[in-house]
């Protein structure tokens, strides 16, 4: 059983307790070059019973570091009050390394991902008029929202969540009889960025083929039976004069 150091010896080295929990709330763990450097600190260097208890302190913080608990937090408490330490150091020690770990998983969970899509463009090609198209793209990197600027687009869903998901885009033709091309953009916004895509689509009338074929043959009938084949003009041939007698 390890005895606990002598009160003049714990009132020297009660200081580096505070400056240990803030280099391991700092970094992952703190090396033996450091603790050295912390006893040089405080006139403690190359006393090793010094060595032993700030070692034993280090290990009790450092197991607080890898969980961070309720119940851990008391107990490491406890265990320092043990070796003599005051209780407000202790626990100031304790919250110093136990609230940076809480807060640095926190930060890491929330820290959004880079927003990404699928695609680069949606082109939906030539379309016959008055039809209707759809198409889909994967968003990540959310929560986000999908903007447009179009009567003619929709999409659901209009926002997403941080797993990201599928967005399905339709469009719907233009008005009227004389089609028609729609360009325009898809906004894809979350916390950390935006990105446009951009979106295409034709609307033309497409005649029947066959029906073209016979209009053209009949254009071209027509044209053959008005062509007039030209004869040269008839001369008129002058009646003879019939001459009269001259007795």
């Amino acid at each position: 059983m390890t005895s606990r150091i002598s009160s003049e010896l714990l009132a020297q080295l009660t200081p580096v307790l505070g400056s240990m929990a803030r280099l391991m709330a700092s970094q992952q763990s703190i090396t033996a070059v450091q603790l050295s450097t912390l006893l040089l600190g405080v006139g403690l260097e190359g006393d090793p019973a010094a060595l032993e208890e700030l070692q034993r302190w280090h290990r009790l913080l450092d197991n607080l570091r890898r969980e961070p608990t309720a119940e851990l937090r008391m107990a490491t408490v406890e265990a320092l009050c043990l070796r003599g330490l005051p209780e407000a150091t202790a626990r100031l020690a304790v919250s110093t390394v136990a609230d940076a770990v809480v807060s640095s998983a926190e930060t890491v969970t929330a820290a959004p991902l880079r927003l990404r899509v699928s695609v680069e463009r949606l082109d939906f090609g030539t379309l016959q008029l008055g039809q209707s198209a759809n198409a889909s793209f994967k968003v990540e990197g959310g929560p986000g929202e999908v903007e447009v600027e179009s009567d003619q687009v929709q999409v659901h869903p209009k926002r997403f969540g941080a797993q990201g998901g599928v967005v399905q885009v339709t469009v719907q033709p233009p008005r009227g009889e004389n089609g028609g091309t729609l360009w325009t953009t898809l906004k894809i916004s979350s916390a950390r960025n935006t990105l446009e895509v951009p979106l295409v689509a034709e609307w033309r009338t497409q005649p029947d083929e066959g029906r073209a074929g016979t209009v053209a043959q009949e254009e071209q009938g027509r044209a053959e039976s008005g062509r007039v084949t030209k004869s040269a003009p008839k001369r008129k041939i002058p009646k003879a004069k019939t001459a009269s007698a001259h007795l």
